[in-house]
């Protein structure tokens, strides 16, 4: 809603999470956002390549390694956010910081504290039922990666 002009591509391959982002957008009437289903590694490239400022943000759900990984490109003009999903693959945080500390700043952004009964809108809602409100169900506390090129 910011920057009417950008071009934004919109990626799931959840039928539902796409006509969930669709009738967002028609809500809201936001014009510029193109939603997709599956999102493979030369597509993304090739995006950000032809992209004038590409920004990139990537919660794939463990794919990471497909995304980002399978191949030799940098994104070496991209700014990444990155949701790390070492719980699927232990070495991916480690990996992308191997791959793209040569080309970005690499800034590890943790979980923060939520708390469900700071919204005025839970008032009365059962504790049980906040709690699971902000749960995503994850074995460990998740977090999240950017990367801005050096060449900024």
């Amino acid at each position: 809603m910011l920057n009417p002009t950008s071009r934004v591509l919109a990626y799931d391959i959840d039928p539902v999470a796409q006509r969930t982002c669709q009738s967002a957008c028609a809500i809201n009437a936001i014009t510029n956002v193109d939603v997709r289903g599956l999102c493979e590694a030369k597509e993304l490239a090739a995006l950000a390549e032809s992209a004038r400022s590409p920004f990139i943000l990537l919660d794939c759900e463990g794919a990471e390694r497909d995304l980002l990984l399978s191949n030799p490109y940098q994104f070496s003009r991209a700014r990444l956010l990155v949701e790390c999903h070492d719980f699927v693959d232990a070495n991916i945080t480690n990996d992308l910081i191997a791959k793209y500390a040569v080309s970005h700043i690499v800034t590890i952004i943790s979980q923060g504290a939520r708390n469900p009964f700071e919204h005025p809108l839970t008032q009365g809602w059962p504790e049980s039922e906040l709690w699971q409100m902000i749960s995503e169900n994850r074995p460990q506390r998740m977090h999240w990666m950017s990367l801005t090129p050096k060449t900024d």
